[in-house]
């Protein structure tokens, strides 16, 4: 059975090889592309107000993510609260800044700054374990 197989398979390419070398013997007509290289000047007409545009926005400082750790009611004595929060939070993690900021009627605990979302979101991963209500500030 296994001869038969391989006979049959011997012959099939023998076939296939005595095909293809008879179509490729014919002759065929070549078909020159010339290919014609053209030169030319492009002009950009730009306003003058797009450059200083770019200008402008290459000047303004740059934003970044947050992370608020902590929200504390004004009213409330929130200060100390969150400066105890605050410096909970450097103990804890060495070398972030962070920051209290007071936006009515709250004061707020902020702490890093990323420049990408996913730095952020890498981030937000490891400061829930310790603070599970923490979420991300979008610039």
């Amino acid at each position: 059975m296994r001869f038969l197989a391989l006979k049959k398979n011997i012959f099939i390419a023998s076939a296939t090889l005595f095909v293809s070398n008879f179509a490729l013997g014919q002759d065929s007509t070549n078909i020159e592309i010339e290919t014609v290289k053209k030169e030319g000047v492009v002009t950009i007409d730009q306003d003058s107000r797009i450059e200083r545009l770019f200008q402008l926005k290459r000047s303004l400082k740059k934003t970044y993510y947050t992370i608020q750790i902590y929200s504390e009611p004004g009213n409330s004595g929130g200060f100390p609260g969150s400066r105890e929060a605050k410096t909970k939070f450097e103990t804890e993690f060495y070398g972030w800044p962070s920051e209290i900021s007071f936006e009515i009627p709250n004061y707020k605990v902020r702490v890093g700054k990323f420049a990408t979302r996913l730095e952020a979101d890498k981030s937000l991963m490891e400061i829930k374990k310790k603070y599970p209500n923490a979420f991300i500030i979008t610039p």
